[in-house]
């Protein structure tokens, strides 16, 4: 394991750090010694709080400011489990400031773990910022990405946000303001995460070295079937030029090829120094067909972010006309609709050439499901309606359709 891959690890072990199952499964058990315990959550938490102790300034010595701020983040956000909010208010920042100190002070922790590490001899993690601009590794190792299936769709937010905390102290040393924003329900991305996240990672890296001055703000948009990922300088009076045969360029090109993508550099002071286009995963689009509104946001606002699109029908007579006009490849059928005989209407959308070869899902309060899949439903769900429960339903019907295109 990097130390840049450990830092990764520290914070997912941190932010669960009273989650037993996620610290048993972490590879930080194995890499502590105590993956074969009977008690490994507990073990690793002893760990990793006395480590944090062990940064607790001596009250007898000479303290600075800056020690005792590291001390206390890792102590009320990790050991205690406050929130940003709570945690930027006790020490009197700003929540930007905080996930500045917070990111220092959690690669300190790292630091110190990471000598302990019988593998990390030979690594200096104080220099794997300069990593990102200078990959010695072969982009051979990237090639698997040309025609590997996306088992795990990508988070463009999640991931920005990550590669943003963790650039901070990089962009503090090099003077550089370093931020994002994004519009909301992006899709997810149809490429591997840590493909992404090195683009970004090598993108940044060589950026924040000539960027000193500059404020680099990271936006993502949606443009069609692609998310848009701008790198973009907000002081047009300060130039941010871009050195387009640095080897971070070079290898964030390669690999958004091997990712199907497309990367635009500007080598100027332009508003947008930096763009990448990346191909959103397919839309799987969803017709709800039930009176109420209300339900139909609430699925809408469940699958924000995923690849199914929530299309609502509110009067039973409309269906056809939507499925002809929509094309979806899922019906969601609530059968209690005023006026309608919703099992009557399931029998004629099974019926229906225009219709017959569309799943449906039956959506209701009442605990019919035997009933529901003898009348040719494809699966169902019992309302009220859990977000989990219904990302499962459409996963598995969607499922059984990319199977049956094989």
């Amino acid at each position: 394991m990097e130390f840049e891959q450990f830092l990764l690890q520290l914070r997912g072990v941190l932010n669960h750090l009273y989650d037993p199952d996620y610290l048993r499964r972490s590879p930080l058990a194995a890499w502590f010694g105590v993956s074969e315990r009977y008690d490994t959550p507990l073990a690793i938490q002893r760990i990793l709080m006395n480590a944090i102790e062990d940064m607790r300034p001596d009250p007898q010595g000479v303290t600075s400011p800056i020690e005792q701020q590291n001390y206390d983040v890792l102590l009320y956000r990790y050991i205690q489990q406050s929130s940003q909010r709570e945690v930027a208010h006790q020490l009197g920042v700003s929540d930007r400031q905080l996930r500045r100190i917070q990111a220092v002070a959690l690669e300190m922790l790292a630091t110190r773990l990471w000598k302990h590490c019988p593998n990390a001899a030979s690594a200096n993690p104080e220099s794997h910022y300069q990593k990102f601009s200078g990959q010695e590794k072969a982009l051979d190792d990237f090639a698997w990405l040309k025609d590997a299936p996306v088992a795990s769709p990508a988070d463009p937010i999640e991931i920005v946000r990550n590669v943003v905390d963790l650039l901070q102290p990089l962009a503090s040393r090099h003077h550089v303001t370093l931020g994002y924003r994004a519009l909301e329900g992006l899709p997810h991305l149809a490429v591997q995460p840590v493909a992404l996240r090195q683009v970004l990672l090598s993108l940044l890296g060589d950026l924040i070295r000539v960027a000193s001055g500059c404020e680099l703000v990271i936006s993502l948009s949606r443009s069609g079937a692609e998310v848009i990922i701008n790198i973009g300088n907000l002081r047009t009076d300060v130039p941010c030029l871009v050195n387009l045969e640095s080897q971070g360029i070079r290898d964030a090109h390669q690999i958004t090829a091997f990712m199907k993508g497309r990367l635009l550099v500007v080598p100027s002071n332009s508003t947008g120094v930096i763009q990448l286009f990346l191909p959103a995963v397919e839309q799987i689009k969803v017709l709800v067909v039930d009176d109420n509104r209300d339900i139909v946001e609430l699925m809408r606002r469940f699958t924000e972010g995923t690849r199914f699109t929530i299309r609502g029908v509110h009067r039973a007579e409309a269906v056809l006309e939507a499925v002809v006009h929509e094309a979806p490849q899922i019906i969601l059928l609530d059968v209690m609709i005023p006026e309608v005989d919703g099992w009557e209407l399931l029998g004629k959308l099974r019926r229906n050439p225009q219709t017959a070869h569309i799943p449906v899902i039956i959506c209701t309060i009442l605990a019919q499901k035997e009933l529901a899949m003898a009348l040719g439903a494809e699966d169902f769900i019992q309302k009220p309606v859990h977000r989990e429960v219904l990302l499962q339903a459409l996963e598995r019907v969607e499922e059984k359709l990319a199977k049956a295109l094989q």
